[in-house]
């Protein structure tokens, strides 16, 4: 395929636990070399110049609609929105203390 960017797939945003490790990826036509920009809600992401975008340690606040712009000599392609945005759910870290379990003698 020839021409400006056309995206093939585009980025899932899903859920992942708070401390694990997300993977955002595209697959892109047209007529290469592309540069590639990842964005979290507008916003340019450090580093974020690849086909896919990994976030690992994943946190709460890196929360929210991930984009990337695809460029070529020929043009350039923005994702769109994402029907839901990415969340990082928190870990349960309470859990109500277990009761021992007496059995009853007689």
């Amino acid at each position: 395929m020839t021409g400006a960017p056309v995206f093939v797939t585009l980025p899932f945003n899903g859920t992942s636990e708070a401390g694990s490790t997300a993977v955002l990826s595209v697959l892109v036509g047209g007529t290469e070399p592309f540069t590639y920009q990842w964005q979290l809600n507008g916003t340019n992401i450090l580093g974020g110049t690849n086909a896919t975008l990994t976030l690992t340690n994943v946190q709460y606040l890196q929360s929210g609609n991930y984009t990337v712009v695809v460029s070529n000599e020929l043009g350039q392609a923005t994702s769109p929105p994402p029907d839901s945005p990415f969340w990082a759910r928190q870990a349960c870290c309470h859990r109500p203390p277990v009761k021992p379990r007496c059995s009853a003698r007689t």
